[in-house]
């Protein structure tokens, strides 16, 4: 897969969603994701943490979650 960056925003209720397109998901291979979310304040301050994930081609349905 390659390497893609999605831009969101925190809403209100401190939650937050990318869209990924599926066959972006079923076209990798290893079915395996990283995931890597910076989050910045207006204050200047920035933190970054991520995530390594295999998906399973049964699951290509449904969503992956990253706590």
């Amino acid at each position: 897969m390659a390497i893609k960056t999605y831009t969101t925003t925190v809403t209100a209720d401190k939650t937050w969603a990318v869209d990924v397109d599926g066959s972006a998901l079923v076209n990798n291979k290893g079915h395996d994701v990283h995931a890597s979310v910076t989050a910045n304040d207006g204050a200047g301050h920035s933190t970054t943490a991520s995530d390594d994930k295999t998906v399973h081609s049964r699951y290509r349905d449904q969503s992956v979650n990253y706590h």
